[in-house]
């Protein structure tokens, strides 16, 4: 800083982003003397930023960040994540049957897009369709 008694000025202020340097000369008649103070620079401090293109469940989005220090204007921008499917349990549309598959249409929640799955076939329980089967107990000796 200047002694007292001579006057100095401040004559550049250099990088403000890398650091900030002042250069002060004297003021004084004659005076040639100058002195180089070096400041840290602060550094960003960006905000959580606005998303500027919101993201689909294909596309990735946008968002811009600011830097929140005094007379700074400095941004950045980064993508927001596509969101992905999210498709909901879906409605049966056609019963399976022991001979046919079935279908069912799920529905992603967060676009409506809807997509058709198909259901498996029934398994056989063994017994031919028709047919009853009498289950019951034949005592020893009994001819069938």
């Amino acid at each position: 800083m200047p002694k007292s008694g001579r006057s100095h000025s401040l004559k550049k202020v250099l990088s403000i982003f890398l650091a900030l340097i002042m250069v002060f000369s004297c003021t004084n008649e004659g005076g040639k003397e100058t002195k180089t103070e070096t400041v840290k620079a602060l550094g960003h401090k960006w905000d959580d930023g606005k998303v500027t293109t919101e993201p689909t469940c294909t596309a990735e989005g946008g968002k811009t960040i600011s830097c929140t220090n005094t007379g700074c204007k400095e941004t950045k921008t980064e993508t927001v994540p596509a969101l992905g499917r999210d498709w909901d349990e879906g409605a049966v549309t056609k019963e399976p049957t022991k001979k046919e598959t079935g279908e069912k249409v799920l529905t992603c929640k967060n676009c409506g897009e809807t997509k058709t799955e198909e259901i498996a076939v029934l398994e056989s329980t063994g017994v031919p369709t028709g047919v009853r089967v009498a289950v019951g107990v034949v005592a020893a000796g009994a001819v069938i």
